[in-house]
């Protein structure tokens, strides 16, 4: 209640989903909050800078509102509330960025961070959004779309292991699904001699960084004549 009562609620809601993955435990320290309460308020505090000076749509804001689009929406679906409000926090850091700013922003990418950031931060949202003469609800608004050919595919090199030993790295796009990332891995020259006749134990699959195969020493062969 304390916390509440001296960050606002959005505030503590939003440093509970960003403190780490849903999965896992988290060390909760109420220093943390400010980090959340500080973005509130430089988010607040830029969106009313820019009310009613709103600029012509500009191909790099559009672009960077897209992004965001994706991100956000590709993250809840996964659960990922941290990296969603990462998401949000670097777009503000972006949009905060002197020359960014002098330039302006335009009105459809304001009103469209509001309405990815309202499930995060209602109370906030839709505070903001009745400050941007806005007369119905945030949440009657409907969810964005992102438009692929204005997004570039985020590409990360991923290293591939066997039993914790590099065999090769992988360059994708950072949404391929773990089963094609996978199946890309085995195919690569330098991995798949150390995969052939190997039993694989298990996969440990980081997004974006690692696949590491845990295989057996023995081959699948000597495994079957010892059952």
């Amino acid at each position: 209640d304390d916390l509440v009562k001296r960050y606002g609620t959005d505030s503590v809601r939003l440093y509970e989903l960003f403190i780490g993955p849903a999965e896992m435990n988290c060390e909760w320290t109420d220093r943390g909050i400010e980090g959340t309460y500080r973005f509130l308020k430089k988010t607040w505090d830029i969106i009313l800078k820019l009310k009613g000076k709103y600029a012509p749509e500009r191909e790099d804001v559009l672009r960077k509102r897209h992004t965001l689009i994706r991100d956000v929406s590709n993250r809840i679906k996964l659960f990922k509330f941290n990296t969603a409000i990462s998401s949000f926090m670097e777009f503000i850091n972006w949009l905060n960025e002197s020359e960014v700013l002098n330039k302006g922003i335009d009105r459809k990418s304001i009103e469209t961070f509001l309405i990815l950031l309202a499930p995060f931060a209602p109370h906030f949202s839709e505070e903001l959004w009745e400050t941007t003469e806005h007369s119905d609800s945030i949440f009657k608004e409907k969810w964005p779309e992102h438009t692929p050919s204005l997004v570039k595919a985020e590409v990360a090199k991923i290293a591939i292991q066997v039993n914790g030993k590099l065999r090769g790295v992988l360059e994708l796009s950072k949404e391929v699904p773990q089963e094609e990332v996978v199946k890309e891995a085995k195919a690569l020259a330098g991995v798949a001699k150390h995969l052939r006749s190997r039993h694989i134990k298990k996969v440990i699959f980081v997004p974006g960084k690692i696949v590491n195969f845990v295989v057996s020493k023995d081959s699948v062969e000597r495994l079957a004549d010892s059952v």
